[in-house]
């Protein structure tokens, strides 16, 4: 029924995995690429969750892993999520808001709870507190969680593979620009990253 798939990349993720799936709603379609291989978990996951489907891989890094997981995915819009990230409650409510309030946009993401850690780069004179909805324009998201817009790389070219791990998200952000394509963070919709 909705448009978006979440696909997220672990490697060795058992710890923080469920406290990630947990957090995303049932009705959405989960496609996780275990890194690992580790098949114990594909059976653990796909038996636990809804709609959630494993992919064992060898070791492919973060690019392709999210790329797989794009490819394989049959929506227009994927969120890439780091498996040590949770959604609070109304996550994605209010993603799914914005995503059909807004024109077009390249990649978006909701604002990660922890001040000292944001998740994006660039305008950071903008004020967030006056206002509830702001979405801001950004030049730079960062890769623990990005939804896709897979209409704007119609190239079907998403994260670089040359690049194994961190930077792959500065140059997909960079080729998104490049096309005209928004970057956006919605500031009314909150992540947390256990990892910071």
């Amino acid at each position: 029924s909705n448009n978006l798939t979440f696909v997220i990349v672990t490697f060795k993720s058992r710890k923080v995995i469920y406290n990630c799936l947990n957090s995303l709603p049932k009705d959405y379609h989960k496609l996780i690429i275990e890194n690992s291989s580790d098949s114990e978990l594909k059976k653990e996951l796909e038996q636990n969750y809804d709609k959630t489907e494993v992919v064992l891989s060898n070791n492919i890094g973060m690019g392709a892993g999210n790329n797989l997981g794009i490819i394989k995915s049959n929506t227009q819009y994927v969120y890439v999520l780091n498996p040590d990230v949770v959604l609070k409650n109304d996550t994605i409510l209010n993603i799914n808001k914005s995503i059909s309030e807004l024109e077009n946009f390249a990649i978006l993401s909701p604002l990660s709870d922890n001040p000292l850690y944001p998740n994006y780069r660039g305008n950071s004179v903008e004020t967030i507190k006056d206002d509830s909805k702001s979405i801001s324009n950004v030049e730079e998201i960062d890769g623990y969680s990005m939804i896709i817009n897979k209409e704007c790389f119609e190239d079907n070219i998403f994260f670089d593979e040359k690049f194994f791990m961190y930077l792959e998200n500065v140059d997909l952000c960079l080729r998104a620009k490049k096309k005209g394509g928004k970057l956006l963070i919605i500031h009314n919709s909150r992540i947390h990253h256990l990892g910071a």
